[in-house]
């Protein structure tokens, strides 16, 4: 990065004769730049000596988020997939139990990247070219995750095994603690169907629906209305108010599910 001699903090009203703006290295859903990318690989690679090992790559992990408080987007009945997971050889990652370095270091590692869509994959920024990445998603992703895929070279698969997600499920009031509900059977059968081979653990698909519904109910529900009571502008009310009919078809797609 710059030496810190360099860098100006601004405090208060300046003056410049000329300033410079660089363009947003990604913008979301549009385009991306390679070059802001390397400039990044460079500058973290540069001051990391472990992620500057280099060894083969080898083996799959799966990026949990079992360990997020109770508030963030879970998912529903994630044990089981890292129990499966586990039996097949696969590694288990907790990343935000680790600093970034140690995220990324342990990323390099391995072949296979494996996890439901989210801000962990962007560690494959640092990653070499030609790494598999699995994502698991309830909704068709944004396209921002095949943009870095390409200027990457990584392998993306996109896997969409919710039970109660996608089009015509739960997951499209698109809040950012929507829990998903993993289609097991369609989970596991895909895992199998590209080589792995574990031991399927039992299951109360009752119990996890049930938890699910909750989970839905107190946190999606809440989180909505509440962002409705402090919407200030019109223009944020009307697209608050304009969530409230899917979120009624949810709740009604939900009682059906229960059923």
């Amino acid at each position: 990065g710059f030496p810190e001699q360099r860098i100006t903090f601004v405090k208060s009203i300046t003056a410049f004769s000329e300033l410079i703006v660089p363009d947003p290295g990604i913008v979301i859903s549009k385009h991306g730049f390679l070059g802001h990318v390397q400039s990044l690989q460079q500058a973290f690679l540069g001051a990391c000596r472990e992620a500057q090992e280099s060894k083969p790559r080898s083996g799959a992990v799966y990026l949990s988020r079992s360990k997020l408080s109770p508030d963030k987007r879970i998912i529903i009945g994630e044990e089981h997939i890292e129990r499966y997971l586990s039996s097949c050889g696969v590694g288990i990652l907790y990343p935000e139990t680790l600093a970034l370095r140690d995220q990324i270091h342990a990323l390099r590692s391995y072949e296979t990247v494996i996890g439901y869509v989210g801000s962990a994959f962007h560690n494959l920024f640092f990653c070499e070219p030609g790494v598999n990445a699995i994502y698991l998603c309830a909704n068709p992703p944004i396209k921002t995750y095949h943009i870095i895929d390409e200027m990457l070279g990584v392998n993306g698969v996109f896997v969409n095994d919710s039970k109660a997600g996608g089009i015509d499920g739960f997951s499209y009031v698109h809040l950012h603690n929507e829990p998903i509900l993993p289609d097991f059977t369609k989970l596991f059968d895909f895992f199998e169907s590209i080589g792995f081979s574990g031991e399927r653990p039992k299951r109360d698909d009752k119990q996890l629906l049930a938890e699910f519904m909750g989970h839905w109910q107190r946190n999606v529900c809440q989180t909505l209305f509440g962002k409705l009571n402090q919407t200030t502008t019109r223009a944020q009310k009307e697209s608050m108010k304009n969530k409230i009919p899917k979120l009624t078809q949810a709740l009604e797609n939900n009682i059906r599910l229960m059923a």
